[in-house]
């Protein structure tokens, strides 16, 4: 009902309503700015500073990895007037900008870039270690993917795991991680003699043991606006394998390998690369490095910065 009034009516203004006038004030308390973390129907007063943050635009890039009903709530938010009313417009990575300035250049002095910082590290168990290898039947090595829709790549991932146990003898399986039923993940896998293992669901803490346990993560999106697994998956020592489109070469810098999307056999030659020691190390420790450049006390003062200056 409060999305259907803003889209209707542009009612209530939401910091008036957050914070209502008092006794003592003939009008409601004034906000230093009002941030939205996520693009939604958003009504303010004119003298609030709004701060717009932006993850993605997918639904722009490519509205077919979205339902139907997706599709139309995004259209009914009316992005440009949103972007019309906001003081700043945050995109999470210079790739998102990008998109932003591209597809609305009238807005292109109100976009800038903040970062988010790598999320904290949850602490693991040898005990969780040990319960999460015998409640999935986990192999002693696999590369890990988790599976999120059509932009993740999960046929992509599925084909390039078939060219690499095709091309070598190495004992690697592929643990998949979501994506639905089983029935639905089985109807895309393209070799029933070498099966990957499919998860469809785990706790947070059941991901973090899968992060540490698995030798590789494997993250070929077509699409993403950050991608927090990678950074996941380096504060927890394990190197990180990804395509090199939208945002992911930002995030992951020289730390991890870089492919193609579009050629299984590219992503392929990197899950052979990354079973040798001596890759393996390097990449292990420029992990480390890369997730110390991303620092939520310096998402903070960036943000900040937005907030206090005219």
């Amino acid at each position: 009902l409060l999305n259907l009034s803003l889209l209707l009516t542009n009612h209530p203004q939401l910091d008036k309503w957050v914070a209502p006038p008092t006794r003592y004030t003939l009008n409601a308390k004034r906000f230093d700015a009002w941030i939205s973390p996520n693009l939604n129907f958003t009504s303010l007063q004119p003298n609030t500073k709004h701060i717009q943050v932006v993850h993605d635009l997918s639904f722009i890039i490519n509205p077919s990895w979205y339902s139907k009903k997706s599709q139309l709530w995004h259209k009914a938010i009316r992005v440009n007037k949103i972007f019309n009313r906001a003081n700043h417009i945050v995109c999470v990575s210079d790739a998102t900008k990008h998109d932003v300035i591209s597809n609305f250049p009238q807005h292109k002095e109100k976009v800038c870039t903040i970062y988010p910082g790598t999320p904290q590290k949850q602490w693991i168990s040898a005990t969780d270690l040990k319960n999460t290898k015998e409640k999935f039947n986990l192999p002693p090595h696999f590369f890990l993917f988790f599976d999120g829709g059509g932009r993740k790549n999960t046929q992509f991932v599925l084909d390039a795991f078939k060219h690499f146990k095709q091309t070598n003898n190495l004992p690697h399986q592929l643990v998949v991680v979501g994506g639905g039923n089983a029935m639905s993940f089985w109807s895309r896998a393209t070799d029933d003699r070498i099966p990957p293992l499919h998860i469809p669901t785990v706790s947070e803490k059941e991901k973090t043991a899968l992060l540490k346990l698995s030798n590789c993560l494997l993250y070929p999106s077509i699409y993403e606006g950050f991608g927090f697994p990678p950074l996941e998956a380096m504060s927890e020592s394990t190197p990180v394998i990804a395509s090199w489109s939208s945002s992911l070469p930002e995030v992951i810098g020289e730390a991890g390998l870089l492919v193609s999307p579009y050629k299984p056999h590219e992503l392929s030659h990197a899950m052979n690369l990354v079973t040798q020691p001596k890759i393996r190390q390097k990449l292990t420790q420029e992990g480390t490095k890369q997730t110390q450049k991303f620092t939520w006390h310096q998402t903070a003062k960036d943000f900040l910065k937005l907030i206090t200056e005219n």
